[in-house]
């Protein structure tokens, strides 16, 4: 997941449209959203992050996780070894908790993205 994520980066520059219209051209850029957020489930606790964690680093982007309360061992691992590969501080950010956690994650103007995996009552 981690080698897909980092091979992405030729997706997200954009395009350019050269005559789209008379005398008209068309440039998009991707740009990063800032500040994206993950909600993991306990019972595929590495899988769940390394679908988010890569993709959102590689956009340009941070990561603020919140793993489940009940397996949240794996996610530290993950976060050590970010740092072992030179993320830098702040780029991966992982805290514990319960509701209100989950709730700072889905509140929060400034988290632009949400990735959310788990059941109808993990949701309630």
């Amino acid at each position: 997941m981690v080698e897909e994520a980092c091979a992405a980066t030729k997706l997200l520059m954009g395009e350019n449209l050269h005559g789209l219209a008379m005398d008209t051209d068309t440039k998009s850029m991707r740009q990063p959203l800032g500040v994206c957020g993950c909600i993991s489930p306990f019972n595929f606790p590495a899988m769940c992050s390394l679908w988010s964690l890569p993709l959102a680093l590689v956009a340009g982007n941070t990561l603020v996780h919140k793993p489940s309360e009940l397996d949240p061992s794996v996610i530290l691992m993950i976060a050590e070894l970010t740092k072992e590969a030179g993320i830098p501080d702040g780029c991966y950010n992982v805290f514990h908790g319960q509701h209100d956690c989950v709730n700072f994650i889905c509140d929060n103007p400034d988290i632009r993205a949400i990735s959310f995996v788990g059941g109808n009552q993990a949701v309630s």
